[in-house]
């Protein structure tokens, strides 16, 4: 691999780019970028999974998502969907079972697996589109990690 921290942005002349940013820490993403300051080593490829070095630097102009609809065509999904609540004495487990009780569901005895379809990937700052059958009550929310990988 190419890269330890990916990023795909748009260049000074809003061509779309992948690279590495230029950063000790994490942290430092977010500032420079405010300053425009940041700057990335240019990966070249035609999707994220395949990329190399160019050893060029750019200027960040702009930072988009690292994926795309079109980079994955489905989402597999294994787990429950539940909103954390802290109970005093209770672990992980326990307030992820506390949660889905107080939801009045019975906990699966197993993870559950389900997919979603490649139109539900967002970037940090884009807008996400909310159907119409969601708008009254029953709009729920969650924010979601996802690891990706050519082998999974």
């Amino acid at each position: 691999m190419a890269w330890s921290r990916l990023i795909r942005f748009l260049d000074d002349e809003d061509n779309v780019r992948f690279g590495e940013p230029i950063i000790e820490k994490a942290a430092e993403l977010v500032k420079k970028l405010e300053q425009r300051q940041l700057h990335a080593m240019q990966l070249v490829g035609d999707n994220p999974f395949a990329l190399s070095a160019s050893g060029e630097q750019l200027h960040v102009k702009r930072l988009l998502g690292v994926l795309t609809p079109a980079d994955v065509p489905i989402i597999r999904c294994i787990g429950l969907t539940y909103i954390k609540h802290k109970h005093p004495g209770a672990n992980n487990r326990l307030n992820c079972l506390l949660r889905v009780a107080e939801e009045g569901r019975k906990p699966p005895p197993y993870p559950s697996l389900f997919i979603k379809p490649s139109t539900c990937i967002a970037s940090f700052d884009e807008d996400i589109p909310i159907p119409i059958i969601a708008l009254e009550d029953r709009l729920d929310y969650e924010g979601e990690l996802v690891r990706t990988g050519s082998r999974i």
